[in-house]
């Protein structure tokens, strides 16, 4: 199941079969919700880290999606998704602080 802020959780293939490999789970295929959340970005956005493929982005001066960088204000700030079909929330958290090295 994908992360989500709200009550359309999709289960997709990859969460059947992450659930088959538990060995408690037998699903049924047909069932699974399509995942476009980074579908047709490539082999570099499934394979590098959200850092790296961040950074990649920002050097070809392209759009993060679907990784966001703003920070999160007060009120908050929804927009469209890029494919125009959902709204999304940028949820990122400024720390005044380091964090340790275990959540950076």
């Amino acid at each position: 199941m994908t992360g989500t802020h709200t009550q359309n959780s999709v289960f997709s293939r990859i969460s059947f079969a992450m659930m088959e490999d538990t060995g408690w789970y037998r699903a049924d295929y047909s069932h699974a919700t399509p995942l476009d959340w980074g579908r047709g970005l490539g082999c570099n956005f499934a394979m590098t880290s959200c850092k790296q493929w961040l950074n990649a982005q920002r050097l070809r001066k392209k759009n993060p999606a679907p990784f966001c960088e703003r920070i999160k204000g007060d009120p908050l700030r929804t927009e469209c998704s890029p494919r125009r079909n959902a709204v999304v929330l940028c949820n990122l958290v400024r720390h005044d602080t380091i964090l340790p090295r275990q959540y950076q």
